[in-house]
């Protein structure tokens, strides 16, 4: 199953971090303007590009208590990919809907604490 990247699918924590190291962080961060909930990719990709998955998933809840969900769901491609596409100049966005859903269903955190529930 391929995720519309090149030539491979993501379908390994390898895999999925080195789709993170294709991210150039944009300075102006478009993905995250093109976010209805504004979960800032370019932070949560950063925290997956050096293993630290927890800090990762803790960015992305920040923003959307439902990340995973999101991450799994959101049509992602008229949104933060569709960003990712315009402005990066990358020849295909990084799958950011993917990145977000590894994150959080790899990091730990306590929602109680982010959310002061």
């Amino acid at each position: 199953m391929s995720f519309g990247n090149p030539g491979y699918a993501l379908s390994t924590e390898y895999d999925l971090i080195n789709e993170g190291k294709r991210c150039v962080s944009c300075v102006a961060i478009p993905c995250r303007k093109g976010c209805p909930l504004e979960v800032n990719p370019r932070e949560f990709i950063e925290n997956i590009r050096v293993n630290n998955f927890n800090k990762a998933a803790e960015v992305v809840y920040r923003s959307n208590i439902f990340g995973l969900s999101c991450g799994l769901v959101c049509p992602n491609e008229i949104y933060c990919k569709k960003e990712c596409m315009k402005h990066s100049g990358l020849p295909c966005a990084i799958d950011i809907g993917k990145l977000q859903s590894f994150a959080c269903s790899v990091g730990k955190v306590d929602l109680k604490k982010i959310h002061g529930v």
